[in-house]
């Protein structure tokens, strides 16, 4: 019974940060803003806490159904990797807009030379 309820809780959580970061993603898309680095970095955290988002919501809807999840074999793997992959990724996210916050607060004369879309986007 602890586990329905925990399960309900993370399905519930998972919903509503697909809903608030399908909005931020959509925000960004639909006004053009992808021309700094900010915004850039911010499509992409959105983009990854969308992903995360699906891989909870894959993991535990079947503990809701009172049904086991299967704990081995292609899909454990397969969300076992993805899972693995995405966290760190949106950490580095993270410390990016961190870095860009910096940047902007430190140096706001230069920022425009050592801040560009071009190493954000990693583009030649």
């Amino acid at each position: 019974m602890k586990s329905l309820f925990f399960s309900i809780f993370i399905i519930l959580t998972a919903v509503v940060g697909l809903l608030i970061n399908g909005y931020v993603l959509m925000v960004i898309i639909l006004t053009k803003q992808v021309k700094s680095a900010n915004q850039i970095l911010l499509l992409h955290l959105g983009t990854i806490e969308v992903c995360i988002g699906v891989l909870f919501l894959v993991f535990f809807i079947p503990g809701a159904n009172d049904k086991e999840w299967p704990s081995a074999g292609a899909p454990c793997i397969v969300h076992g990797f993805f899972f693995t992959l995405l966290q760190p990724l949106a950490l580095w996210t993270i410390c990016g807009l961190n870095c860009d916050r910096f940047y902007i607060i430190s140096v706001p004369l230069h920022y425009n030379r050592i801040i560009t879309s071009k190493k954000v986007n990693f583009r030649r």
